[in-house]
């Protein structure tokens, strides 16, 4: 099986990696950012996933601003101490608690932070 992609089309400051999602890359480790293509010939490697890493934050000014999470969950209680609120929207508003991968979110600072 061929698994194409553009890595010219991947975020600044930003890695993906096609591994194995058995050992977490112990047996499969492609980098994606290196390469644009890879053939997979080995039929016992069932679970793929694409793992995303980065190095980019995100500069908020004080107020509201939308933000995600990536494609990770994370707490809103890790994002810091300038973080008033941050709301969701499922059929209305609603307080998160925990930011969901592929979803927005508003977030309301008291100062210009930096959310990693």
């Amino acid at each position: 099986m061929l698994f194409s992609w553009d890595p010219t089309k991947f975020p600044d400051q930003s890695e993906f990696f096609l591994q194995d999602g058995i050992t977490g890359g112990a047996l499969l480790d492609v980098d994606m950012g290196a390469q644009s293509s890879f053939e997979l010939t080995d039929s016992a490697l069932n679970l793929l996933q694409i793992v995303y890493n980065s190095d980019s934050l995100a500069e908020l000014p004080q107020g509201w601003s939308m933000v995600g999470p990536g494609i990770n969950p994370v707490e809103v209680s890790s994002l810091g101490d300038n973080v008033i609120s941050v709301f969701g929207f499922d059929f209305g508003y609603f307080p998160a608690q925990t930011m969901e991968a592929g979803q927005g979110y508003w977030a309301n600072l008291s100062a210009a932070s930096t959310l990693d």
